[in-house]
């Protein structure tokens, strides 16, 4: 061996001491203060803040929807369903509205008219309109009438002074029913 070599081998192990000395240390006070950061995050009630401010946020994103079935009048029947909201109110309740009823709705006879494979393309609420674009799926409606009739009653839950305007594939949906009144 040469003398160069010789000289390298010592700076190799000191170091891998000093490294193992270092991790046995961080181990060791990690074994002693972990009890204590633990306590005096209990002591402190931080976990309590947070699991309230986890709470709220939770509570946030719930929300209570107003929906309208027809009932065997042929009038809108106004029902409450809370989700868990993932976009925009408007947007989310014409989601659950398209889908089909739930039981209750369906217990009091009541019934939807919108058609299974309808989808919501798009749900604005604009200064004096919302606007409500549904696929061409909607026209397969066995009425049509009452079905525009439980989509209208729902928009204007939202604001009743506001138009309601019905898109089929991006195109105005025109119905005679859209001037009653309920």
């Amino acid at each position: 061996m040469s003398d160069l070599e010789k000289k390298d081998k010592p700076k190799y192990k000191t170091g891998l001491i000093i490294i193992i000395i270092f991790i046995i240390l961080t181990i060791i006070e990690l074994i002693i203060f972990i009890p204590k950061i633990k306590e005096s995050i209990e002591k402190s009630g931080v976990k309590e803040i947070v699991s309230k401010k986890n709470d709220e946020i939770s509570s946030k994103n719930n929300e209570t929807l107003t929906l309208y079935y027809i009932n065997i009048e042929g009038n809108p029947v106004e029902y409450s369903s809370t989700i868990e909201r993932e976009y925009d109110l408007l947007h989310d309740t014409f989601e659950v509205l398209i889908q089909s009823p739930p039981k209750e709705v369906l217990e009091d006879f009541n019934v939807s008219y919108i058609p299974s494979g309808v989808k919501l393309l798009g749900a604005t609420k604009a200064e004096d309109a919302i606007y409500i674009d549904l696929s061409k799926e909607i026209l397969n409606s066995i009425n049509l009438d009452l079905a525009y009739r439980m989509l209208e009653s729902t928009a204007l839950a939202f604001d009743s002074e506001a138009k309601f305007v019905l898109l089929v594939d991006g195109n105005v949906y025109t119905n005679n029913l859209s001037n009653s009144t309920f």
